[in-house]
């Protein structure tokens, strides 16, 4: 986001956040997913960066959702509590490394946009571990990707693979070496990746419905 600096030829570049000095700013973004078949409540997700990172702020909110979501009760204590009195060590090592939220209701299909502004002295990228302990559910990690109506692009291009050459095998079966064979085995080579993010769609609307 922002790097400070001492240059020769651009000069000393300073950032300030709150009036404080912060060497190197970054953001972190985090979406979290319910991709299960289940409605979750009281959802606690625990956020941890790694050594040598600071948090200033965090922010989480439900996609769609007009409120941000509240910290996690533990932590909002905590937080209480530096503005009545000194906090200790290892108290202070919580606070500047982790940000926690919960999620009252998180329904399937739902997603959480996190964001945390947070500072580092040198110039390593900051990363993230995500934690929650919630019954049933276990975290998994997928790192960006191109996405085709919500789905993975890879995942749509390996499913539409599989259905063109499921088409190809019925049109030979059937002797479809015809005009209106090459047609259709055209079509769906070319639109497989679509037809393979809608079959994906398709199961995971089944699986919600039926599941």
């Amino acid at each position: 986001m922002a790097f400070a600096t001492e240059d020769f030829g651009w000069g000393k570049v300073e950032i300030l956040y709150n009036k404080q000095p912060a060497q190197n700013l970054h953001i972190i973004t985090v979406q979290v997913i319910n991709d299960s078949q289940n409605d979750l409540s009281a959802v606690q997700l625990n956020m941890q960066v790694s050594d040598g990172t600071i948090v200033l702020r965090g922010m989480a909110q439900i996609r769609g959702s007009l409120d941000a979501l509240p910290l996690a009760s533990g932590y909002a204590a905590l937080l209480a509590e530096g503005g009545k009195r000194k906090l200790t060590d290892p108290e202070l090592a919580i606070l500047s490394k982790r940000s926690d939220f919960l999620a009252p209701v998180l329904n399937r299909g739902c997603v959480i946009d996190a964001r945390l502004l947070v500072a580092r002295q040198d110039h390593l990228t900051p990363s993230i571990v995500l934690q929650c302990n919630h019954l049933g559910v276990r975290l998994r990690h997928e790192p960006p990707a191109v996405q085709i109506w919500g789905v993975n692009q890879q995942r749509a291009s390996l499913v539409g693979f599989l259905i063109g050459f499921l088409v190809v095998v019925f049109v030979v079966s059937k002797g479809g070496a015809t005009w209106g064979g090459g047609l259709v085995t055209w079509l769906v080579g070319s639109l497989g990746i679509a037809l393979g993010a809608a079959a994906a769609l398709l199961w995971r609307l089944l699986m919600r419905l039926f599941g």
